[in-house]
């Protein structure tokens, strides 16, 4: 595990930090569900009406297949998360430097370092269909 992995896992006091779900909203509606780890915190994709969320549980009240299934989902992000091995925020090198790109040359580079690095970010595409056809997928790359 690298040091940044670590740091992200542990807290100031050097004790394993926890994971919790929680609603933004309480409003008459279904919401979205979020997970958060320290101070950073993510959308699980799952939502559900506040009425039916056990805040103390942190899991959807009921006993329906649906509950079921989903605090199972819930369940198995927070293994994932608390093994390091969360997906919910992953992105692949060419989204990062897509972003990177996109963020930077509206910041401070010049046109002559965007051009450079949007050439570096095709000569990854095209490095990526090579070697792996199948599963390379482009279709998030701006």
């Amino acid at each position: 595990m690298s040091s940044h992995q670590l740091s992200q896992l542990l807290g100031n006091s050097g004790k394993l930090m926890k994971v919790t779900f929680r609603l933004k909203s309480d409003a008459n509606k279904e919401v979205s569900n979020y997970m958060r780890r320290g101070v950073r915190e993510l959308k699980t994709g799952y939502s559900c009406h506040p009425n039916s969320w056990d805040s103390k549980r942190q899991r959807v009240k009921g006993r329906t297949q649906d509950v079921k299934n989903l605090n199972s989902e819930l369940d198995k992000l927070q293994y994932e998360e608390e093994k390091g091995e969360n997906k919910l925020d992953r992105k692949t090198i060419v989204e990062a430097l897509s972003h990177m790109i996109e963020v930077s040359y509206v910041n401070s580079w010049k046109e002559g370092t965007f051009n450079n690095m949007r050439s570096f970010r095709e000569m990854l595409i095209r490095y990526g269909k090579l070697k792996h056809p199948t599963i390379y997928d482009t279709s998030k790359v701006i």
